[in-house]
């Protein structure tokens, strides 16, 4: 059985509510040749090189870990310009399929909704 399939097991044996914490979390490292391994930032002039990766954790209120429900690694194809090009265009203004935050809506959905839940929740803190 799959990992993930196996926390689907123990959300649907789980009664009462299931919170779904979500983390993007860098694994960076310094490298001459970043196109090699992909852009995650830079740092006093040298490139930070490496993935990215955003993780969901189903979790009960009690704090019982039921598992992972999703994970997604990506790298970044540009970095260069990106905060100049933020104070330019209004973030809230650009449509979220065209920011990293998507990955956040994205692994929302990623875990099945048991039929058991007659309502669905979300909340970003």
């Amino acid at each position: 059985m799959r990992s993930f399939e196996a926390t689907r097991g123990r959300v649907v044996a789980t009664e009462g509510p299931i919170l779904v914490l979500h983390d993007t979390t860098e694994f960076s490292f310094k490298r001459e040749k970043p196109d090699l391994n992909g852009f995650t930032g830079k740092t006093a002039g040298r490139t930070q090189c490496g993935i990215l990766m955003h993780s969901s954790l189903a979790v009960t209120t009690e704090g019982l870990r039921l598992g992972l429900s999703s994970i997604k690694f990506w790298t970044r194809k540009k970095f260069k310009g990106r905060t100049a090009l933020k104070r330019k265009i209004n973030p809230a203004r650009v449509p979220i399929e065209q920011k990293e935050s998507i990955r956040w809506l994205e692994k929302s959905t990623a875990i099945d909704r048991p039929s058991r839940f007659p309502w669905t929740m979300c909340s970003h803190w």
